[in-house]
C-alpha cells in the first residue's frame, strides 16, 4: 500500500486535480456561451415571427372556402382519395377555427 502512495506522489495529484478544474472551467463557460448564442438566434427569430404577424393579411385570405372548392386543396401523398394528407387537414381544420372565432 506504501509503494503505491510513493508512486502516485503530492505533484502528480495535484497536476491532476489542476486539469480537472480547468476543465470544469472552459466546459462551464462554454455551455454559457452556447446558451447566449442560442437565446440571441430565438430573439432573432421571435422578432422575425411577429413582424410577419404583424402585416395586415391580404384579401384573400379571409373569405372562407366552400366545402367544394376547400376539397380541391386537401393534397393526398399517395394519390388515394380516401387517405388525405393528415397535415392539410390539419392545417385546414385551423384554418377554419381561425374564421369561426373572426366571424363572432
Amino acid at each position: 500500500m506504501t509503494d503505491i502512495l510513493d508512486y502516485i506522489g503530492s505533484w502528480s495529484a495535484l497536476k491532476w486535480v489542476m486539469i480537472v478544474l480547468v476543465a470544469g472551467f472552459i466546459g462551464q463557460f462554454g455551455k454559457m456561451l452556447a446558451q447566449a448564442i442560442v437565446k440571441k438566434i430565438g430573439l432573432a427569430r421571435s422578432k422575425n415571427q411577429t413582424d410577419s404577424i404583424a402585416k395586415p393579411p391580404a384579401a384573400d385570405e379571409d373569405r372562407e372556402l366552400p366545402a367544394v372548392e376547400m376539397q380541391k386543396h386537401i393534397s393526398t401523398p399517395s394519390g388515394n382519395p380516401e387517405y388525405p394528407d393528415k397535415k392539410t387537414l390539419k392545417t385546414l381544420a385551423k384554418a377554419n377555427k381561425k374564421a369561426a372565432k373572426n366571424s363572432r
